[in-house]
């Protein structure tokens, strides 16, 4: 996609545009969301698919506490979230406001007004983006832990560059 490594700027490119392409670091797209105490949203749960559905709508029953609950993230439309099946079907991209497990990473675009969440939705579940999650893969079972830290590396000027190699 570049000319080569030293430029920002890639070979080839649309006339309008003449400044050098801002590289962006995962983190640096999104954050992690932390917020807590909100038992009377619904539970939503997130698909080997990559889908978030509300629990309710799948069939699925699961008790849980209020305890529990509250300490359940809540998830806006719009969010994403990490997964224990992301290393399948990438993030999980929410259509809903609600809770979802502490064990999932609820994630939120930073600068909503600038980045389009449809289009992430569908960068986020490409071939390519779960293949790069790899490195930052872990655990032996079906459900394999992501480490977000590592993730938040990741250059995504990079990741495009890779995506199209």
């Amino acid at each position: 996609m570049f000319a080569d490594k030293k430029t920002l700027k890639p070979a080839i490119r649309f006339k309008e545009f003449t400044n050098a392409w801002e590289q962006r670091r995962f983190n640096e797209l999104l954050i992690k969301i932390v917020d807590k105490g909100y038992p009377h949203m619904p539970t939503l749960t997130a698909s080997v698919t990559g889908d978030v559905f509300r629990r309710i709508d799948t069939g699925y029953s699961v008790s849980v506490s209020n305890a529990s609950l509250m300490n359940y993230v809540r998830v806006l439309k719009n969010y994403f979230i990490l997964h224990l099946s992301s290393f399948r079907s990438g993030l999980a991209f929410s259509d809903f406001d609600g809770i979802t497990s502490p064990a999932y990473l609820v994630l939120r675009l930073i600068g909503q007004n600038v980045h389009n969440p449809k289009y992430w939705k569908h960068f986020f579940r490409t071939e390519t983006f779960i293949k790069s999650l790899v490195p930052f893969t872990y655990g032996l079972r079906v459900g394999k832990t992501i480490n977000l830290d590592e993730l938040n590396g990741i250059e995504i000027v990079d990741l495009i560059e890779w995506l199209l190699q």
